[in-house]
Order: C-alpha cells, then sequence, then structure tokens
C-alpha cells in the first residue's frame, strides 16, 4: 500500500498554464490526489493535445508503486457518469503526458479530468472541467472558462448579467421566499438553510450593509455576508461607535437575543463583519456592534492572527482593488459550530436575563469572490485553527496567511456550507475550484 504520497496532476490545453484544481484524498492509504492552480494564456482546438504531468511529492521516484496507467477521461454528461471515454496517454516518461480528444462535435460542453491508476483497484482523478466547441469544433473563447479562471461576468454592485450567452442554468440558487425577500439572490450570499434565521441588515437608504443566517440553538451566526463595492467601500466615518445592542431581529424573542456582556476572561466580542469594515457611514458601523455579529474569539487570536487576513480584506481587497479597479468583492464570513468543531461554550445573559450558552468555533474561515468591471472573476478561501499560536512575527504572520488559503471548493467541503451559490452553475463550478494565492498578493 502506498503511504504518505502525493500526486499532481495537471490537465492543460495545449500552450497553457491552465489545471485542475481540487483534492480528494483515500484516507487509509494517505494518497491525495491534488492538482494545481492556474490560468491559461493561449486556447487551441479540442482536437489539440491535452497535456498533463504526474509529479510524486515525499519521494524523488515512483518506487514500489505499480503505476498501470495516466490520462484522461472525458464525457458530455456534467456528472461523468454516462458515455464516459477513458484516454490512456502511450507516451508518458514518468512524468509527462499526453491525450487527444478525437472528432469532437460542434457546440458541445466537454467534461473532462486528469486520472491515475495506480493497481487493478487503486485510481485517483482530479476536479472535473469543462471545454466548450463552438460551431467549427474550435474552443469558444468566451463560454470556456475551464481553460481562463477569469471568466466574464457582467457586474454592477450585486447584480450580473452573463455574457456567453449560456443557458444560465443554476440548481442549487437561493429562492426568494415572503420571508427572506430578494436579497437572497445577491452574490455574496450562500445557499440559504431554512433551519436557521435569515437576517437582513439594511441602512435607512434601503442599502443592505450585511446579512446574518443565525443558529438560535448555538446563539451564533452560522455566518455572515456582505460586500466591497464602489460606495460601501468609502470611509465617511472614521472611528468604532461602540454602540453594543442585542440583535434587533430578536425584540420579540428575548430568549434568544444575547445581552451585550463579554463572553468573559481571555475571550473577545470577536467582530465577523468587521467595525473597521463598515465606515461607509457611522449607521453602517453601529450595526456591526449586534450581537448576532459576535463570537467568542480567544483575545490574541482576534487581535493578532485572524487579522492576517481579514485586514488584507479590508484594506488591500476590498478598498484598495475595489476602489482602484472597480466592481464588487463578495465576502463571506464566520466560525465553525457543528458538532466537532466546537471548542466548547460560553455562559451569557439573554436581554430578558436567561442563562445562554454561545459555541466556541474551532476554525474560522473566510470566502472572497472578485469580479472586476470588466467581468473578471477569483476566488479564495481560508480557514484557520481557532488558538494562540505565540508567534507574532512578521515571517510566521505572512506564512499563517498563505497557508490558511484554499479553494472555495475545499472550505465549502470543510465547512458544509455552499457558498456563492447565485451563480450560474458552470461559472460556480469553474470559480470555486480555482485557486491562485499570488493573484490575491499571497
Amino acid at each position: 500500500m502506498i503511504k504518505k504520497l502525493q500526486y499532481l496532476l495537471m490537465a492543460l490545453s495545449i500552450s497553457s498554464t491552465f489545471a485542475l484544481t481540487s483534492c480528494s484524498e483515500d484516507e487509509e492509504d494517505h494518497v491525495v490526489v491534488c492538482p494545481n492552480n492556474g490560468m491559461a494564456t493561449t486556447l487551441g482546438t479540442v482536437g489539440d493535445t491535452i497535456s498533463g504531468s504526474v509529479i510524486l511529492y515525499g519521494s524523488t521516484s515512483l518506487g514500489s508503486a505499480n503505476l498501470y496507467s495516466v490520462g484522461f477521461e472525458y464525457s458530455t454528461d456534467k456528472n461523468m457518469k454516462e458515455g464516459v471515454i477513458a484516454l490512456t496517454s502511450q507516451d508518458f516518461d514518468g512524468k509527462d503526458f499526453t491525450v487527444v480528444i478525437a472528432n469532437p462535435q460542434a457546440n458541445t460542453a466537454y467534461y473532462y479530468r486528469a486520472r491515475v491508476r495506480m493497481n487493478a483497484l487503486e485510481e485517483f482523478v482530479g476536479k472535473t472541467r469543462v471545454l466548450y466547441t463552438d460551431s467549427v469544433c474550435r474552443l469558444d473563447s468566451v463560454k470556456t472558462a475551464a481553460a481562463n479562471a477569469d471568466l466574464k461576468v457582467k457586474n454592477t454592485d450585486g447584480t450580473h448579467v452573463y455574457l456567453d450567452g449560456g443557458d444560465g442554468a443554476n440548481e442549487n440558487m437561493n429562492v426568494e421566499t415572503n420571508e427572506s425577500g430578494s436579497t437572497v439572490t445577491r452574490l455574496e450570499m450562500p445557499r440559504i438553510d431554512t433551519r436557521y434565521d435569515y437576517i437582513c441588515h439594511t441602512l435607512s437608504n434601503g442599502d443592505v450593509n450585511y446579512t446574518v443566517l443565525y443558529d438560535k440553538e448555538k446563539m451564533h451566526a452560522v455566518w455572515s455576508a456582505y460586500t466591497y463595492d464602489s460606495k460601501n467601500s468609502q470611509k465617511n466615518w472614521s472611528s468604532r461607535t461602540d454602540a453594543w445592542r442585542g440583535e434587533p431581529f430578536y425584540d420579540n424573542d428575548r430568549d434568544h437575543q444575547l445581552g451585550t456582556s463579554g463572553f468573559g476572561s481571555g475571550y473577545d466580542r470577536g467582530h465577523i463583519v468587521g467595525s473597521a469594515e463598515r465606515y461607509f457611514s457611522k449607521e453602517a458601523n453601529e450595526q456591526t456592534f449586534y450581537m448576532s455579529n459576535m463570537s467568542p474569539m480567544i483575545s490574541a487570536f482576534n487581535q493578532k492572527y485572524w487579522g492576517v487576513v481579514e485586514d488584507r480584506a479590508r484594506d488591500e481587497w476590498g478598498r484598495g482593488t475595489v476602489t482602484k479597479n472597480g466592481g464588487v468583492l463578495y465576502i463571506v464570513k464566520g466560525g465553525t459550530i457543528n458538532e466537532g468543531n466546537i471548542l466548547g461554550y460560553r455562559t451569557l445573559y439573554t436581554t430578558n436575563g436567561k442563562v445562554v450558552s454561545v459555541a466556541i468555533p474551532k476554525y474560522y474561515w473566510m470566502a472572497c469572490l472578485y469580479i472586476d468591471k470588466s467581468g473578471n472573476a477569483r476566488s479564495i478561501g481560508f480557514w484557520m485553527e481557532h488558538k494562540d499560536y505565540k508567534d507574532t512575527s512578521d515571517s510566521f504572520l505572512n506564512s499563517l496567511a498563505k497557508n490558511s488559503a484554499c479553494s472555495i471548493d475545499e472550505l465549502e467541503e470543510r465547512t458544509g456550507l455552499d457558498f456563492f451559490c447565485n451563480l450560474r452553475d458552470d461559472d460556480e463550478d469553474i470559480i470555486e475550484s480555482s485557486l491562485s494565492p499570488s493573484s490575491w498578493g499571497l
């Protein structure tokens, strides 16, 4: 059996640097298929050679591993269950290999993924990607975001229109209800779980400030979502208001309205949507002090470590990039409150004096999607253990930020949440599987 080996499968269109971007792991053998990420620089025809490579981590050779075959498999079935054609490379040299998809059909979507077979029983595959052909069987450079993670989407402060003429299929999008209203269809919204309370905080002018999905059992937000656009990224207010208040949504349900006292020694009332992230107006800042937006964070973690990604999201990508390049940055943040990912509970009182327990997350996470004014899209996720790391050196903090980065697909696996579900399905698949830390300055 293979122990602690990692394979990197790169599925490349000809003359490109694009690669698959997801991980799958066999828990028994500890073999990880973890394709790398990137973006294409050129496009060929579907009939051109698709090349790939296998890179072995932790060893300089395949050793005793019985590598049966490498190659790709493809189908017109998005789920890769019907009509799958396997292509085995004939020129594998221990690292690189190539295959050709022959006789492509016009105006067709081809789904494909890299594949490695270690022996008769063990086979590992990468993330399924998609290529589109046009009327003359060449790759459609508008629709084929599979070869370019920078998807073309027209964006205007939370609304979006697809430019590629696709069918707009979206099986997992949020559906507007009388209770939720139309805000659930905004791009920053994860999939709404109706077991929890959906809370939308709007300003007096009607603008959405941020939204919360709240778990009344754990007395903690499942997530909070918000944006940076040309308007709310402005700094028209200069300081925190400290306007601590119980969640107004529960003014008539005070059994679930947390009081404003702290979480006890060693823990901060940690903002999920930060106070400094909402300096557009005094009112916007005041709303960040609602207790539904507070999480019991270990003080050192809140003040030193979580800020290495929060500060970047706020200053570099939110205010910096949006102000300079336009577009919108969509953010979802939270802490893990599902069983098995909780450090414990802190005792707090509600506004009517009821004693309740507030979950302490074991991990904190963030999902970011940026779409610039030209419609180019990119995403990144972060996953960080909730603890005092005992090292505040610049080198450690920089490494912590970079090592915490992951794709949105990976973040969804860890949290069980469905982020950016209001993107069209094909686009969502591509954006969420892509990861390029360098494009975010990491």
